[in-house]
């Protein structure tokens, strides 16, 4: 065997290797871009929590957490709030597209005026180069 013929050998099998088992971490089992996905969310995310400001005065709470955005905190009156998401029948909004939970800070780390939301990407490691958050999309 050639050396050529090793290197397209040993190229293809990487290549194999990324499509088995990196591949399905990035997308669903429709062929979605799940990091794609997620920073969509990340900016629904955004605009749902500004929108939440705009009628009650401030942003949720780290504590009131992205849930706020669908039941009211008891600290908000009732004329001040509507549901500003809503989770369709049998799905978990605020779960990331690999099943963990959304990351919400209040104020945040990197918005200090404001909030900071993420996922911590197909690893679920915050502060990674695979995390998506509300201040990289400024970029």
């Amino acid at each position: 065997m050639s050396k050529s013929t090793k290197v397209v050998t040993v190229g293809m099998v990487l290549v194999m290797l990324v499509y088995r088992f990196i591949m399905p971490s990035l997308t669903d089992h429709h062929g979605h871009n799940l990091l794609f996905r997620a920073s969509a969310e990340v900016a629904a995310f955004g605009f749902a929590l500004d929108q939440f400001k705009i009628g009650c005065g401030r942003y949720p709470t780290t504590e009131e957490g992205l849930v706020a955005l669908m039941e009211r905190p008891s600290s908000i009156l009732a004329t001040q709030w509507c549901q500003f998401l809503n989770s369709p029948k049998g799905t978990n909004i605020l779960r990331d597209p690999w099943g963990h939970p959304y990351i919400y800070k209040c104020p945040g780390t990197h918005n200090t005026i404001g909030f900071d939301v993420s996922s911590g990407g197909p690893n679920a490691r915050p502060g990674t180069a695979e995390e998506i958050g509300n201040w990289a999309q400024a970029k």
